[in-house]
């Protein structure tokens, strides 16, 4: 459910006139981070209801096949709900200090995570998640920030609005997910030859600028010189290469003084990698895939759907995103209930059921009701 921006006590009495229909549920909120209001009325006016609730603010939210800059989403999660709080991400020594028994019936469980996606170790956050729980448990989400990709407070529960954090909501029911990206590969192999966690400072023992710098040109036809960055870099993302599946996308948004590019996620140091290109057709019809890929493997005739879409893809696409969403819509068989987030990262269960981050990658969850 979408609800636009209004004047703050009319914004939040129609937050609470939602929410206060069904306080055994637990209740998931996106913000838009444009004209963002003041959460901290918002989250005490939920609390003094005594609501579950958690959330994120993101560059973008969705609401069937329409995106927004500004305004929430709304999406009440089963009950039994559980929700895990896992601060401290900037630090690597970081611990999941406690981890609830969710899967100790046997019953079906989901996953659906937010966190900060411009903090460090998230690789380490979704390895310890997944050694905890295994493929016991199918993950969804995505990471919430700004688009200015300036690191700020964007996850947030009852407790407050955080930076570096995770939160993880277990969902006692089955759901299924479809992942695709879309993007081509055009020069394979490359070597990570030196990296440090979300930065990769060489390719082939070369400065990594240099050797991206080449291929990117001569593809394009156009110079570094004469655009910004990442005008040219959100057409020509890296694909971390994986056995039997999709390659992981990792997706460069700055190079800095010494040549190094930084990605959003980590790229572990000796990866093969490819350069990949995109072309708007081949990212909607990947999407319509995704969404198509989740629905034939539900077995159920209700479902509550989530999708989390790449604000690179939209960057990317432009005017031609509305066909994405049309296409996820499509995929699905047109639901009435499909909402979502423009993510800083994806978050999927893939290939074998490990836990994988994404970039420039769209996920389509279903939560059986």
């Amino acid at each position: 459910m979408y609800i636009e921006l209004t004047a703050a006590d009319q914004f939040i009495q129609q937050v609470l006139d939602v929410v206060t229909q069904d306080l055994s549920k637990t209740w998931l909120l996106m913000f838009g981070e444009k004209d963002l209001p003041a959460l901290p009325p918002v989250i005490e006016a939920l609390k003094q209801h005594q609501a579950k609730f958690f959330g994120g603010i993101f560059p973008g939210i969705i609401d069937q096949e329409q995106k927004y800059e500004s305004g929430l989403v709304l999406k009440a999660l089963p009950e039994d709900t559980v929700l895990l709080t896992v601060p401290g991400l900037e630090n690597a020594d970081f611990e999941i200090e406690v981890l609830p028994e969710v899967t100790q019936n046997n019953s079906p469980q989901s996953a659906l995570v937010l966190l900060d996606g411009l903090t460090a170790n998230v690789a380490t956050f979704l390895r310890k998640l997944y050694s905890a729980y295994g493929d016991t448990i199918n993950y969804m989400g995505g990471g919430a920030g700004s688009l200015t990709l300036q690191q700020q407070p964007c996850v947030f529960n009852q407790e407050g609005i955080f930076q570096d954090m995770a939160l993880v909501a277990f969902i006692p029911t089955k759901s299924t997910l479809g992942v695709k990206h879309g993007w081509q590969k055009i020069v394979e192999p490359i070597m990570a030859t030196g990296t440090d966690k979300n930065v990769i400072t060489e390719l082939n023992w070369d400065n990594a600028f240099d050797i991206y710098k080449d291929v990117v040109e001569a593809s394009s036809g156009q110079s570094f010189a004469q655009h910004d960055f990442f005008d040219l870099a959100k057409g020509y993302p890296f694909g971390i290469n994986k056995e039997g599946v999709e390659v992981i996308v990792r997706d460069p948004i700055t190079v800095n003084e010494k040549g190094a590019l930084v990605c959003v996620g980590e790229v572990p140091q000796n990866t093969s990698l490819a350069i990949l290109k995109g072309e708007k057709q081949h990212l909607i019809d990947a999407a319509g895939e995704a969404a198509l890929a989740c629905q034939r493997a539900s077995k159920a005739k209700d479902n509550d759907y989530l999708v989390f879409d790449c604000i690179s893809r939209v960057l990317f696409l432009e005017d031609d995103f509305g066909a994405e969403l049309h296409a996820v819509k499509e995929g699905l068989g047109h639901p009435e209930n499909l909402s979502g987030a423009l993510t800083l990262g994806e978050i999927s269960s893939y290939g074998e059921g490990y836990i994988e981050f994404f970039n420039k990658t769209i996920v389509v969850g279903s939560l059986e009701v």
